[in-house]
C-alpha cells in the first residue's frame, strides 16, 4: 500500500459528505472548532446511540452489513461496497451480534424476539432460528458464531438454563451438544471452538466442583476432559484449534502475570512453549484473533490503559501504522477485515469522542467515511481523562482515570468517585467514557476507581483482592478519596460515592468508616446484605473468591455498618429486595435522608441499557444539586 486516499477529512458542524453512496454529517476527530459557550446537552445526547452501531463484512468482501438507528427503532442495512448502493434489509427493536454465514446469508440476535434471525439476502427472506425445525425450536441465541464454518453456530437454550447445540443454519440439522443432569445444578459449558473445517472440537465445562477442559475428535463425537482445575484456581483460557487441527491454543498465567499463548497437546496433555506474547510490558493478554475465515492466527487481544489488537502479520501493522498518521492522536482499530487483506472496516476514536467509522479499499484505494464521531459537544468543552496510580495505606498500587470539568484549573470541584462494580471480572480503561463527560458537563469532577482484585492489571493483582471483598477492597475507596483531595481535586465532604452492584456495598461500608470524606451516596441496584448474598450465589468459580472473604464480609456488610452513616443516600432499584428495605429503615434510624428511586421503564424497549444511563442521571442530577447547592464548576 503506497498511499491512502482519505476523503473530505476536515470536517465541520453542518458540512455534508458523500461516501459510498450514503450522507454522513458530522465533526471528524480533533477538528480544530471556534470557541463557543459552554452549553449542557440533555443526557440523551451522550448516552442514546445515533448512526452506525455494529458492521460486518462479508467473507468475499463485497458487501458490509450494519446496523443504524433510525429514531427507536434499527435498520439493518447492506451496502455494495462496488457499487456504493445501500439497501435496508429489514427494521427491528434491538440487534445484537452481526455476522455473515457464507457470502449471502447475515445473522443476528433479537432480543426484541428472544431469537437469533437469518436474512437470506438472494431470497430476501427473513425466518428466526427457532423456525427451521420442531428440534432447534427450543433455543434462541447465538452463543459462538464458529467464523470457519460457512453454515454452522452453536446455540443456547431458550427454556432450559446451559443447554447448547450445534445447528446448520441452512439445512436446520442439529446437534446437541450439552444439556445439564438437572436445570440450575451448577453445571453449564462455555467457549464452544471449532477447527478450520468448521468441526466443533472443544469446549470448557464448568462442573459443580472443578473446571474442566474437552475435546473430541469430530462432530457427533463424545467429549473427553483433558485438563481440569479445581474451584478458584486459575484455568487455561481455551481460544482456538490451531493449523494442525489438534493442537489448542490457550492462554495460560503459568509464567507470566499478565499471560501468555502456549500451544497444548491434547493427546499427550502436554502444555508446549509459548507461541506469542504482546510486545509490551504490564498489558493483559484477553484472547486471540484469527483472520476473517476462522482459520489463521491474526493477532492478540489485548486490555490495558486502551483495549485493541495487536496484529501478528506485518501487513496490517504497516496498514494501521499508515492509518494513525493519518488521525494524529486518536486510537485507530482494523474492526474488520476481507480475507485477502483489501478492504477493512476502521474505527477512529478517542478519549474525548465516541468514534468514527471508515471503510478502507486497498482496491482503489481510498479511505471513506461511513460514520462520523458527533461527539455531544464542541471538543474545547470535552475533557480529556488522566490515569493515575495511587498508592493504597498497605502500599499497594491502585489504578484510576480522572475526569475533570472544563477549565480544568478552576480549582477543587465535588467528584463523584465511582469504584469499579464487580471484582475479578473487569477494568475501567482510558477509552471515551459518555459516563464521566456528562458529570464534566455538569462541573463534576468524576473518577473510576480499578481497586485490589480488578481483573487486567496482572494476575497479582486479581490475586491481591483475594479475601478483600470485606477488607482492603474498602480501604482502597476510602484511600482514593483521600489521594483526590491531598492532590486539589477535590475537597474532604465534597465527594459523592457512586456504586453500583457489590461496589456500591463497598461504597455504603466506606461512607460509614470515613464519613468526613463525604457529602453524599448513590446507591443502584446494589448488594448490602453480604452474608445473604454468599449464601444465594449460584455455584462458578467466582465464588470461591467471594467465599474466603467471608469472615470479613459478615463483620462489614453494609446493613451492618449502616448505622454509622451521615450522608444522604439516594438509592435506585428496579425491585428492591428486602435489604433494601432493611437498608433504608437502619438509616432513618441513624438519621440519615434516604430517597429510593424505583423505575422499571428502563427494562424495556429497544435501547433498554442506554435508556437506563438517561434514567439514571435524570434521577441523580437534581439529587446532587441538592446535596452540593452551586458549588458544581
Amino acid at each position: 500500500m503506497d498511499s491512502i486516499t482519505v476523503l473530505e477529512r476536515k470536517l465541520s458542524f453542518g458540512s455534508v459528505l458523500l461516501c459510498l453512496g450514503l450522507v454522513a454529517v458530522g465533526c471528524p476527530l480533533l477538528d480544530a472548532a471556534e470557541p463557543q459557550p459552554a452549553v449542557r446537552p440533555p443526557p440523551e445526547s451522550f448516552f442514546m446511540p445515533a448512526g452506525i452501531l455494529q458492521t460486518a463484512l462479508s467473507p468475499d468482501g463485497t458487501h458490509l452489513v450494519y446496523l443504524k438507528v433510525e429514531g427507536q427503532q434499527t435498520d439493518i442495512f447492506l451496502l455494495d461496497l462496488n457499487t456504493g448502493a445501500a439497501v435496508s434489509l429489514m427494521r427491528l427493536q434491538r440487534v445484537t451480534a452481526l455476522f455473515w454465514k457464507g457470502n449471502d446469508t447475515v445473522m443476528f440476535n433479537s432480543p426484541s424476539f428472544k431469537s437469533a434471525g437469518i436474512i437470506t439476502i438472494s431470497k430476501h427472506a427473513f425466518r428466526r432460528l427457532q423456525d427451521l425445525n420442531d428440534k432447534v425450536s427450543s433455543f434462541s441465541m447465538v452463543s459462538a458464531s464458529l467464523p470457519s464454518s460457512s453454515s454452522d453456530v452453536v446455540v443456547g437454550s431458550a427454556l432450559l438454563l446451559d443447554n447448547a447445540a450445534r445447528v446448520d443454519v441452512l439445512t436446520g440439522g442439529y446437534e446437541l451438544l450439552f444439556s445439564p443432569l438437572k436445570p440450575m445444578n451448577g453445571e453449564s459449558t462455555s467457549r464452544y471452538v471449532a477447527d478450520k473445517t468448521g468441526e466443533v472440537r472443544a469446549r470448557v465445562y464448568q462442573a459443580r466442583t472443578d473446571t474442566q477442559l474437552q475435546v473430541r475428535k469430530h462432530n457427533g463425537g463424545s467429549f473427553k476432559t483433558v485438563k481440569g482445575w479445581p474451584i478458584g484456581e486459575p484455568i487455561w483460557e481455551l481460544q482456538g484449534i490451531a493449523d494442525d487441527g489438534s493442537n489448542l491454543f490457550l492462554i495460560t498465567r503459568d509464567d507470566t502475570d499478565f499471560g501468555a499463548l502456549h500451544l497444548f497437546d491434547p493427546d499427550q496433555k502436554k502444555l508446549g512453549p509459548v507461541v506469542a506474547t504482546l510486545p509490551w510490558p504490564n498489558v493483559e493478554l484477553t484472547g486471540v484473533v484469527f483472520s476473517p475465515d476462522g482459520k489463521q492466527l491474526a493477532g492478540l487481544s489485548y486490555l490495558g490503559d486502551t483495549t485493541g489488537v495487536y496484529w501478528l502479520d506485518e501487513a496490517r501493522r504497516n496498514i494501521l501504522a499508515k492509518l494513525e498518521t493519518s488521525f494524529p492522536g486518536t486510537r485507530v482499530h482494523l474492526a474488520q477485515s476481507s480475507p485477502d487483506g483489501k478492504v477493512h472496516v476502521v474505527r477512529v476514536e478517542s478519549t474525548r469522542e465516541p468514534g468514527a467509522v471508515y471503510v478502507l479499499d486497498l482496491r482503489k484505494p481510498a479511505l471513506s467515511l461511513l460514520q462520523a464521531s458527533n461527539p455531544p459537544l464542541p471538543l474545547e468543552q470535552m475533557p480529556a481523562p488522566k490515569a493515575f496510580d495511587i498508592k493504597a495505606r498497605d502500599g499497594q498500587m491502585l489504578h484510576c482515570y480522572l475526569t475533570l470539568p472544563v477549565p480544568a484549573g478552576a480549582g477543587p470541584a465535588p467528584l463523584i468517585l465511582c469504584p469499579y462494580k464487580e471484582p475479578f471480572s473487569g477494568r475501567f480503561s482510558y477509552d471515551y467514557d459518555c459516563v464521566a463527560q456528562f458529570w464534566a458537563s455538569r462541573g463534576y469532577a468524576f473518577m473510576r476507581l480499578n481497586y485490589r482484585g480488578c481483573y487486567g492489571y496482572g494476575m497479582s493483582y486479581q490475586r491481591a483482592g483475594d479475601g478483600e471483598i470485606g477488607g482492603r477492597m474498602i480501604d482502597d475507596v476510602n484511600d482514593a478519596a483521600h489521594w483526590a483531595v491531598a492532590g486539589g481535586y477535590t475537597r474532604a465532604g465534597q465527594i459523592c460515592l457512586y456504586g453500583e452492584g457489590l461496589s456500591a456495598g463497598l461504597a455504603i461500608v466506606a461512607a460509614a468508616e470515613d464519613p468526613g470524606l463525604y457529602r453524599s451516596l448513590i446507591d443502584i441496584e446494589g448488594i448490602t446484605d453480604w452474608p445473604t448474598m454468599l449464601y444465594n450465589m449460584p455455584f462458578s468459580p467466582a465464588k470461591h473468591r467471594y467465599l474466603i472473604s467471608s469472615d470479613a464480609m459478615k463483620s462489614r456488610s453494609p446493613l451492618a455498618v449502616a448505622k454509622n452513616l451521615r450522608v444522604p443516600i439516594l438509592d435506585i432499584h428496579a425491585d428492591p429486595l428486602n435489604e433494601e428495605r432493611e437498608l433504608e429503615e437502619a438509616c432513618k434510624k441513624a438519621g440519615v435522608s434516604f430517597k429510593r428511586a424505583e423505575h422499571l421503564g428502563w427494562k424495556t424497549g429497544p435501547f433498554f441499557l442506554e435508556a437506563r444511563e438517561v434514567y439514571l442521571t435524570r434521577q441523580i442530577e437534581p439529587f446532587l444539586a441538592k446535596c452540593f447547592a452551586g458549588e458544581a464548576h
